[in-house]
């Protein structure tokens, strides 16, 4: 949310701070430009006492700044919000839990900030364990907390004094029961009105569907249809959820000399060079190898759409028709053989001094361990490339979720398996991420590439008419296309139930669960 009102590619208070330090505190009056982002180290990113210790000058200024861009006037009754730039995802952005108010001055009263800018920072990057109001509950909902019991129930009851009307249902009850069976047995009991399903576990529940309702993209809609009506489910099939888990090269990996993913280090048969994925027909090779059949079948079951764009289906930038790439194993092979590793002008396949296609290497594919989705993908393209040249070793790599992810912002990875699951529903949260900020500089994305998507994203992110942030958006498409910084992988696919008298479901991917103002029994 930070990003409208300070900047395209502002993601941090700390930013403003580091950016008057190094640019005056006038700087940040207008918001950040490129140049002033570009200038910065993020030395100050959830890190308050590195933050703390910075100029006080500056820190109040900074709350001045930000302070300044919402403005409360309570005898008018309104809010005035001023951005950065016009910004097409603006509700989205707003609609989020993030943009709901809390009233300042029970804050204070809980020991949190109480608005002023000399003490700010001692509140920055707080974690929820010191957080004081974390587990306080304070808001204007259609539910109260009645019960909050930790690991295992928390009920809500109807807030009788809503806005908008009181909702239809009294209390709603959320109940954590581990093991499947007494789960499936509390449904059948209608003791449960909805439980968590395993795929696993789904055909159980198959068995008692008597209603399907499939997903219309189309329309944004769910068409239903009766399969049996002594049968009490309702099942939802085809909607594309709004995560993805992909594969990432690094264009420069670091600490080369002592990385133990790359081997030796060198195009010696026995590892591989920092700059193994900065050779275009290297990472268009890997894309040609992966087999998206064996990974929607083996981990979706088949329910699960191939990546076409960066984004997912239903928005601006998908299309069927996009540029991306299929399991080719000949092509794959081709762009082997036009590598050039050694940088001696002459293809792979046709030097005669020796290079990746009869030198070979050898590196690992890393995922978090104890994912096994992310296993799968890293055993899938081990075995494909594998196929193509005896000579091409890649060992999966699971590591503990703190060492991946300390390795991968590090840049020690030379391919990793990671996803991603939106902030908001809008192209700007897969595009910029995976081209500029979170996973751009994880993998050392060359600055060259982002100089040319940065004016298409900036240009996209400022529209507000869907079908022209699409034309941009297909322009960039290309140049991802083109460039292959990454290997996309699939879109899983919605596989629900819900009993049939429960009526008044919202599906809407902005909202952060279920929204139970709507939903009533018969």
């Amino acid at each position: 949310m930070f990003e409208p009102f300070f900047g395209v590619g502002s993601s941090d208070v700390s930013e403003l701070v580091e950016v008057a330090e190094v640019f005056g505190v006038e700087s940040i009056a207008d918001g950040l430009s490129g140049e002033e982002l570009g200038g910065i180290e993020g030395k100050y990113a959830d890190d308050r006492a590195a933050l703390s210790a910075a100029d006080p000058a500056i820190l109040s200024a900074v709350c001045e700044t930000v302070k300044s861009a919402v403005v409360a006037d309570d005898a008018a009754g309104t809010v005035t919000m001023t951005l950065n730039v016009a910004w097409g995802p603006w509700l989205s952005t707003i609609a989020q839990q993030w943009g709901s108010p809390v009233d300042s001055d029970w804050v204070a009263a809980n020991g949190g900030w109480d608005g002023s800018c000399d003490t700010w920072q001692n509140f920055y990057a707080m974690g929820p364990e010191e957080n004081p109001i974390n587990y306080l509950a304070n808001g204007t909902g259609p539910f109260k907390l009645e019960k909050y019991a930790p690991g295992e129930e928390t009920v809500f009851v109807r807030n009788d004094e809503y806005w908008q009307g009181p909702a239809k249902l009294e209390r709603v009850i959320f109940k954590n029961v581990a093991e499947f069976g007494t789960r499936f047995a509390m449904l059948q009991a209608g003791d449960a009105d909805t439980i968590d399903v395993n795929t696993d576990d789904r055909p159980q529940m198959d068995a008692l569907v008597g209603e399907d309702c499939i997903w219309d993209e189309a329309a944004g809609v769910y068409n239903c249809s009766e399969v049996d009506p002594t049968l009490p489910l309702t099942r939802t099939l085809g909607r594309p959820g709004i995560s993805r888990t992909d594969i990432f090269f690094n264009f420069a990996i670091a600490n080369a000399d002592t990385n133990n993913y790359i081997g030796s280090g060198q195009l010696d048969g026995n590892g591989i060079p920092a700059d193994f994925f900065n050779d275009v027909h290297v990472r268009k090779a890997f894309n040609y190898c992966f087999d998206w059949d064996a990974y929607v079948n083996d981990v979706f079951n088949g329910e699960a759409l191939q990546a076409k764009a960066l984004v997912v289906p239903g928005m601006p930038g998908w299309s069927e028709d996009a540029p991306h790439y299929s399991t080719d194993m000949a092509k794959c092979e081709e762009e082997f053989k036009l590598a050039d590793l050694d940088k001696d002008g002459i293809p792979a396949g046709e030097d005669p001094e020796g290079d990746i296609w009869t030198t070979g290497f050898r590196f690992a594919a890393t995922y978090n361990q104890g994912n096994t989705t992310r296993q799968t993908v890293a055993e899938i393209i081990a075995a494909q490339v594998g196929s193509v040249n005896e000579l091409f070793l890649i060992e999966t790599v699971g590591l503990p979720w703190p060492a991946f992810l300390r390795s991968f912002r590090a840049g020690e990875l030379p391919l990793s398996i990671s996803g991603w699951f939106e902030d908001i529903h809008d192209p700007h949260n897969w595009y910029v991420p995976y081209l500029m900020t979170t996973f751009a500089v994880r993998q050392s994305l060359p600055a060259e590439f982002q100089d040319t998507v940065a004016p298409l994203l900036d240009q996209g992110v400022q529209l507000t008419d869907p079908e022209e942030r699409d034309a941009v958006y297909q322009q960039v498409n290309q140049l991802v296309y083109d460039f292959a910084p990454n290997i996309l992988l699939a879109t899983s696919t919605s596989h629900g139930f819900v009993p049939r008298y429960v009526h008044g479901i919202v599906r809407n991917p902005l909202f952060p669960g279920t929204y139970y103002y709507t939903i009533y029994k018969d």
